[in-house]
């Protein structure tokens, strides 16, 4: 028993004595008749002795020994007759009961009956160790609903679904209103509330308001060149009704495109007030522009490259021998009007490939388009005799012969057909053309001569003579005839002449047998 003491006493050394100097095995020291008392093991040094243990009697007493034996566990110190209830699975304070419901640290714990966390507040019980159906937390304020709890979410639907003891307070399935200070149906957006019904007065369920204080401020304002922002957009005067149209000019050319407009108090940079332009994005086509060859319509005038300053004037190569007619052209930019073009336009035959300026098609040793006015003909050519040809042999301009010659007389034929005479004249090869000038060009002429009044041969026709009806081709002319030395002379025959240049010529016909005579 001393070895326990010495060792619990070694543990415990703060422990102090009641009378160190006196030990178990010495004689209790008892004064005056004083009778010993029973002291009990207390090897814990709590006060309270183990009632199994060994016991000594003595007058005074000694440390590691009480006065009673109410000790239930004399190894654990904390553990004895009044001592605090903890929850350790130990009986503490040796009522018998261990971890009651009293222990200090004992859990209160909570109905759960909806089985969402949350116990009712109204239904504890306090225990040491977990209860089934129970939890800690007793904060349901609806044991019965189990989407209501601390921890539920509140929505429009009449109850406090998060046990804050607000019902319907900012729900998540509400609605946000805005305070409208101004009365004018849009509040502001930095005070709100969220709500499942509107509030009654000063609340819009709009929040564009950026001046709450002014009614007439708001996103439904018309904006206006006052340098407020009466619409709400973030800028001032941006598209006022009372503004200027102003277009957007690209190119920078002083004229503006007329789909791309922009309302404002002030001119915009990169904006004009002309929207004339119809190529906004060509620096070079306005109204009023120069129009080039350019594929653009560069004055507006809603044409392409027509009246182009830098047009260039096109010839029709008919023959395609890159020389064309200077008689047919095109002043443009795109010569589609002609088969074939060309810039060069001094060809003289555009119908004739081997034609054009500097050529000697026919080797005359003459140039087409300069000398030779016919250069598929080697015998047509300056200098050429032209004998009686009525052509403009020689290229002098002139058709037909220059001076007459014996060889180009005309031929005269008569014939008496019982009624008058007939006579024809046959105009040369070539003299046709001469004959133009009378009206008529065929290659023989036929002259009719009918006596209508004679009586005899003799020429005695009344003594003034006799008249002659004499027919030139189709046109019925009647000169004035005499027969005074048996001649007929026919006047004013000019229409005769082979060449203008001959004013002497006249043909006379003798009225006797058969022989007719022309004099030049």
């Amino acid at each position: 028993m001393l070895a326990l003491l010495l060792t619990i006493a070694c543990q415990n050394p703060t422990i102090a004595t009641t009378n160190d100097s006196v030990s178990p095995s010495n004689s209790s020291p008892c004064v005056d008749g004083q009778e010993p008392a029973t002291f009990y093991t207390d090897a814990d040094d709590d006060g309270y002795g183990d009632a199994n243990g060994e016991t000594i009697s003595s007058c005074v007493k000694l440390r590691y020994y009480a006065d009673n034996a109410d000790d239930c566990d004399d190894a654990r110190p904390k553990v004895h007759p009044g001592a605090d209830e903890l929850c350790n699975g130990i009986d503490d304070d040796c009522d018998g009961a261990v971890d009651p419901t009293d222990s200090l640290d004992a859990t209160s714990w909570f109905a759960d009956a909806d089985a969402d966390g949350f116990g009712d507040p109204n239904a504890p019980f306090v225990s040491c160790e977990t209860i089934s159906a129970y939890v800690a937390d007793g904060t349901d304020c609806d044991d019965g609903n189990a989407a209501v709890s601390p921890a539920g979410i509140e929505t429009c639907d009449g109850l406090d679904d998060d046990c804050d003891g607000a019902v319907d307070e900012e729900p998540v399935d509400g609605k946000t209103f805005y305070a409208d200070a101004d009365g004018d149906f849009e509040g502001n957006p930095d005070v709100m509330v969220i709500a499942c019904e509107r509030p009654v007065d000063g609340y819009a369920t709009k929040g564009y308001d950026c001046d709450d204080a002014d009614p007439a401020i708001r996103t439904a304002a018309t904006e206006l060149c006052d340098g407020v922002d009466n619409d709400c957009s973030g800028e001032v005067d941006d598209d006022p009704e009372d503004g200027t149209p102003f277009y957007l000019d690209s190119d920078a050319d002083g004229f503006g495109d007329s789909g791309k407009v922009e309302f404002a108090c002030d001119q915009p940079e990169g904006y004009v007030a002309d929207a004339t332009d119809c190529e906004d994005w060509n620096p070079v086509s306005y109204p009023g522009a120069p129009e080039i060859c350019d594929w653009s319509d560069n004055d507006c005038d809603g044409q392409v490259d027509n009246d182009a300053v830098d047009a260039m004037t096109w010839y029709n190569d008919g023959d395609r021998d890159g020389y064309g007619d200077p008689g047919v052209t095109d002043v443009t930019c795109n010569p589609t009007a002609f088969w074939n073009a060309t810039t060069v336009g001094d060809d003289c035959d555009d119908s004739d490939t081997s034609t054009f300026p500097g050529s000697d098609a026919d080797g005359d040793g003459y140039l087409g388009c300069e000398d030779d006015c016919d250069d598929r003909d080697a015998s047509v050519h300056p200098g050429v005799d032209e004998g009686c040809s009525s052509e403009d042999l020689d290229c002098d301009g002139t058709a037909g012969i220059d001076e007459p010659t014996a060889d180009c007389e005309v031929a005269v034929a008569i014939h008496n057909d019982g009624i008058g005479f007939q006579v024809t004249i046959t105009v040369p090869v070539g003299y046709e053309d001469a004959w133009e000038t009378t009206g008529f060009s065929p290659a023989r002429i036929m002259l009719v001569a009918t006596d209508k009044s004679y009586s005899d041969m003799d020429g005695t026709y009344g003594g003034d003579g006799f008249s002659t009806t004499i027919s030139i081709g189709r046109t019925g002319f009647s000169p004035y005839a005499t027969d005074a030395d048996g001649i007929i002379s026919l006047a004013n025959m000019d229409h005769w002449y082979v060449d203008e240049t001959l004013t002497d010529v006249s043909v006379a016909i003798e009225s006797s047998g058969s022989t007719f005579t022309f004099a030049y």
